[in-house]
Formats: C-alpha cells, structure tokens, sequence
C-alpha cells in the first residue's frame, strides 16, 4: 500500500510539474514583443481599412489622411496605434515597406494610390473578431 502511494505521489508531483511548465510556456507565449504587436496591430488595421473602408474612388489620398481616417478607425475597438511604438517609426517608413511588398504605392506627392488587383487580394480574416473603433465625436 505504501509503495503505491508512493508510485501515485510521484505521478502527481510529475503532473504538477508538467503543468507549471506549460503555464510557463503559455506565460511566455503572451509576453509577445510589445513592438511586433504594435506593428502586427498597424499591418492588419492597415489591411482591415484596406479591404472594407478605402473605397477606389476616394484615391489618391494624402497619406497623412489615409492613416488617420482610414488606418486608425479600422484598428480594434479598445486598442491604440502608436507609430513610434513600431519597428517603423514613421508613418512614412511603414508605407515604403508596404510599397515594397507591392500593397499600395505612393507618389511622390505624399497621396496613396492602389491597384484595383491588389485592392480586392486583401479581405479582411475574422471580420466578427475585428470591430472598428467607433468615431469620437468632435
């Protein structure tokens, strides 16, 4: 009786163990880079504003525009952009990166332009997940 209690104490501390280390894995799991969020945040607000509130006939667009009455209210409700909480910085670095990666392109007069074919390539994934933030009355 005693050695299978034994064999049964040594079962739960073994389990106990295996637990805490996956709490351990989780915990680390959710302490993500503060700054891949933002920038993760800014890629699929960018994307979220892209697919559902960027209409082809408001084009071009200021830049300084496109992110603040487009990007911004796009973003999920309860969270906030803060540009230089990015890897980016600017405002002006993050469009050059989308540039590249052929999203949108920018004129050199600051005003955002898109493709048709690459206006339609991004929907938005999770839309119930995503809710815009609600505009704050002036």
């Amino acid at each position: 009786a005693d050695a299978a209690a034994a064999d049964a104490a040594a079962a739960d501390a073994a389990a106990a163990e295996g637990a805490l280390a996956a709490l351990a894995v989780e915990a680390a799991e959710e302490q993500e880079d503060p700054v891949q969020k933002m920038d993760d945040l800014l890629f699929r607000s960018t994307m979220h504003a892209l697919a559902t509130r960027l209409k082809p006939t408001d084009l071009p667009v200021l830049t300084s525009t496109f992110y603040s009455q487009y990007i911004l209210p796009s973003r999920p409700a309860g969270t906030t952009i803060d540009l230089k909480h990015t890897s980016y910085k600017k405002l002006s670095t993050f469009l050059e990166d989308l540039q590249a990666r052929g999203v949108l392109v920018i004129k050199e007069t600051g005003k955002v332009r898109t493709s048709p074919l690459r206006y339609q390539e991004f929907s938005p994934a999770g839309r119930n997940e995503h809710r815009r933030v609600q505009p704050q009355p002036r």
